[in-house]
């Protein structure tokens, strides 16, 4: 896998957190 995908991921996540955090 490659490392970008990693990146993309955890910032998907976090960004989902941040949304269910509202």
């Amino acid at each position: 896998m490659s490392n970008r995908l990693s990146k993309e991921l955890l910032m998907f996540l976090a960004y989902n957190q941040a949304g269910l955090e509202e």
